[in-house]
C-alpha cells in the first residue's frame, strides 16, 4: 500500500516538473526588420544623448572650476596699472628727506597690496639682470647686440615684472636682453609678436 502510494507521488511530481518545463519554454519571436532598425535608431538617439549630456555635465564642471580657481583674474588685471606705477616710482631716486620719508610710506603701501595680491594665489615674476631670458615668461621688448658669449640670451635689463595667478601666466616680464646670433633675434622677434598678438586678444 505505502509502495503504491510512493509510486503515485512520483508520478505526480514528474507530470508537475513537465508542465513546468513546458509552461518555462518561449518560442522565439520575429521582428521585422524595419522595426528592428527603427528600435537600433532609437537605441542609438537615446546613447549619443546620454553620452553629450555626460560631455555637457563635465564641461560645466571644468569651467565652474576654473572660474573659482582663477576668480581674481579680472581684478589682478586692473591693478597691474598700479603696481606698474609703483615700480617705476621706486626706481627714481629721492631727492631729499621728504621724498624719502614718502617713499618709506609707498613702500609699505606697496608691500600690503603685493601680500593680498599673493594671498589671492598672484606670484610675482622678477627677473634677474644676467639670468638666462626665457620667453615663457619674459617679454623681450628690447634686444642689444653683444660680443660677449657669456652675456648671450641674458637679461640686460628689467622694465616691470611679471605676474602669475596661480598656474596662469597674467602678463610675461617685461625686459631688454643681450643677444649675439641673428637667428636668435629672430627667434626673440617671433616670441615679442606672439605676446603683443596675446595680449590684444586679452
Amino acid at each position: 500500500m505505502s509502495k503504491n502510494k510512493k509510486k503515485d507521488c512520483n508520478d505526480e511530481k514528474e507530470k508537475k516538473e513537465n508542465i513546468t518545463n513546458e509552461e518555462c519554454e518561449v518560442e522565439p519571436q520575429y521582428v521585422p526588420k524595419d522595426d528592428y532598425d527603427k528600435m537600433q535608431e532609437q537605441f542609438n538617439k537615446a546613447l549619443n544623448t546620454a553620452a553629450y549630456y555626460e560631455n555637457q555635465g563635465k564641461y560645466y564642471k571644468s569651467e565652474y572650476e576654473k572660474s573659482i580657481k582663477y576668480r581674481s583674474q579680472s581684478i589682478v588685471e586692473e591693478l597691474l596699472r598700479v603696481l606698474d606705477g609703483f615700480q617705476l616710482a621706486f626706481k627714481m631716486d629721492a631727492p631729499n628727506q621728504e621724498a624719502i620719508n614718502y617713499r618709506t610710506g609707498f613702500e609699505f603701501v606697496y608691500k600690503l597690496l603685493l601680500d593680498s595680491l599673493e594671498n589671492e594665489g598672484v606670484i610675482q615674476i622678477v627677473p634677474k639682470v644676467g639670468e638666462e631670458y626665457d620667453s615663457k615668461i619674459h617679454h623681450a621688448v628690447e634686444i642689444i647686440d653683444t660680443q660677449d658669449d657669456s652675456k648671450n640670451n641674458t637679461v640686460t635689463e628689467v622694465l616691470l615684472n611679471g605676474y602669475m595667478l596661480k598656474d596662469r601666466l597674467i602678463r610675461p616680464a617685461t625686459v631688454k636682453v643681450f643677444l649675439k646670433k641673428e637667428e636668435e633675434k629672430a627667434e626673440i622677434a617671433e616670441n615679442t609678436e606672439s605676446h603683443t598678438s596675446d595680449e590684444m586678444k586679452n
